[in-house]
């Protein structure tokens, strides 16, 4: 069995006896564990899958529980899928899993990992804080070191909107805000206002600014789902700019992260992909 430092290294435990301090004699959380084990495992199912593959640096895992607690740290037992993946080992520089690939189930035995927490349990009421300093360090690792696996090649890229609608876009919207905002447009907008009046034109440029808002919600959730999906597959800085890009160019802008997130997973999809 492994002992991990939250926020520190991976120790093992022949190496590392000093890790596996005794329980004080009174240890509220571990005289609590028979009751306290099966409500956690319950309450926590998914965030153990992703403890399991940071501290554990596995890839994936079926089957995670706590099966023993106490006020210094939690032990979990889950079964491997696919290879291990230590730091520093070619496993470890391999592609990621994604919701594209599968890795087969190994056929071995129950694992252990023993993760001691930062801070110490004083009482039961600690427990939710502990475990969510904990998941959220896990997703953090595990989100880093996917984005430092997967090739730039096969990451979602910022690809420019075509230059021609762009610019008509651009155009339409100045032409628009000008005859809003300004008391004396210039000619031709004038008499375009004119003909349309003043509460039409506020009345377009309203539909206008909400056409927009509306696509850079759309292309935040998608860039939203495929760094939650495919962590790694996409920078936050490239998703920040198609969020930007579409909110001023609309259109032009969400359909190319549309075009470029389709290439990138087809290409990952492929049977004949590069390995």
């Amino acid at each position: 069995m492994t002992t991990v430092h939250s926020r520190a290294f991976s120790f093992s435990a022949t190496e590392h006896p000093g890790l596996h301090q005794r329980r004080p004699e009174r240890d509220p959380i571990a005289q609590s564990a028979l009751d306290l084990l099966p409500i956690l495992n319950k309450r926590y199912g998914s965030t153990l899958e992703v403890l399991c593959r940071h501290f554990a640096h596995v890839e994936q895992v079926r089957d995670p529980r706590i099966i023993d607690i106490d006020s210094q740290g939690c032990t979990l037992e889950y079964h491997r899928v696919g290879p291990s993946s230590p730091p520093g080992t070619a496993a470890a520089s391999a592609k990621p899993s994604s919701p594209l690939t599968k890795s087969p189930v190994v056929p071995n035995g129950p694992q252990q990992v023993r993760i001691v927490f930062r801070n110490p349990l004083q009482d039961e009421d600690d427990i939710p804080a502990s475990f969510t300093d904990l998941f959220d360090e896990a997703r953090t690792g595990i989100v880093s070191q996917t984005m430092s696996q997967v090739p730039a090649h096969k990451q979602v890229p910022f690809v420019p909107p075509a230059q021609i609608p762009s610019a008509i876009i651009l155009i339409l919207l100045t032409a628009l805000v000008h005859m809003i905002v300004s008391s004396q447009p210039i000619s031709p907008l004038a008499e375009i206002r004119n003909y349309l009046t003043q509460r039409i034109v506020n009345a377009i440029g309203l539909f206008a600014l909400a056409a927009h808002i509306f696509e850079m919600m759309a292309a935040g959730m998608t860039c939203v789902v495929v760094l939650i999906l495919a962590p790694g597959y996409m920078t936050r800085t490239v998703a920040a700019k198609y969020i930007a890009g579409t909110f001023f160019l609309g259109f032009p802008v969400i359909s190319e992260l549309l075009r470029n997130v389709k290439e990138v997973l087809d290409d990952e999809s492929s049977p004949n992909k590069d390995n």
